[in-house]
């Protein structure tokens, strides 16, 4: 089964490709919307600044074929992709996203730490989300962000704490997942919680805690 991950000119995926591969899945990159049609599951990849990746997108028209793809199939949103999946973002401004997800893209407060927001961070879940299935809770996940996403409907939700303040660390709705941490950074849970959203469960089982 193939595994599309988008390339744009803002992402190193080789990491991400080398998590894939070791999952047992085939890497397709994907840089055109016909490539899209492809694939089985779509990653949207966590690197560059919100404005320039969707100005990208729209220019090589990918906005629309990543809806469609989204309308039936996986897809999963790392970091920045994560970000892309919402409304919009106030990022350098304000800039429309894809509106996978009705919510917007705010930065972390400064008065709460420092910004970016950099290192390990433990995982909350206060409802059951396939992202989490056979991940211990409070198990740690490697974060490099300084915006966060404010979401505004109904979606199985992953949090973590930033220096006292609960934010989104993941969330799944239907088939379409986010994680704003680096899962391919994030070791054995890292792994699980990617290996989770590419199998899409949509119905979590118990298993085996990983920690």
């Amino acid at each position: 089964m193939d595994i599309g991950i988008l390339k744009t000119g803002h992402a190193n995926i080789k990491s991400l490709s080398n998590t894939v591969e070791k999952l047992g899945y085939s890497v397709k990159q994907i840089s055109t919307a016909d490539e899209i049609e492809d694939v089985n599951k779509l990653i949207l990849p966590g690197v560059g600044a919100f404005p320039a990746v969707m100005a990208e997108l729209s220019k090589i028209d990918m906005v629309n074929a990543i809806k469609r793809f989204a309308e039936s199939k996986p897809i999963l949103g790392i970091c920045l992709g994560m970000q892309l999946m919402l409304n919009s973002s106030s990022e350098h401004g304000f800039s429309e996203g894809l509106s996978l997800i009705r919510g917007t893209v705010q930065r972390l407060p400064n008065s709460l730490g420092p910004v970016p927001h950099v290192g390990w961070n433990e995982l909350l879940c206060d409802d059951e989300c396939s992202l989490m299935v056979g991940v211990k809770e409070r198990a740690n996940a490697y974060f490099v962000h300084s915006y966060h996403c404010k979401i505004d409907e109904a979606t199985k939700t992953v949090f973590t704490d930033f220096y006292g303040e609960k934010i989104v660390a993941g969330f799944q709705k239907e088939n379409i997942f986010g994680v704003q941490f680096h899962p391919e950074k994030s070791q054995a849970v890292g792994y699980a919680i990617m290996k989770l959203s590419l199998i899409h469960i949509s119905e979590p089982t118990r298993r085996t805690p990983i920690s």
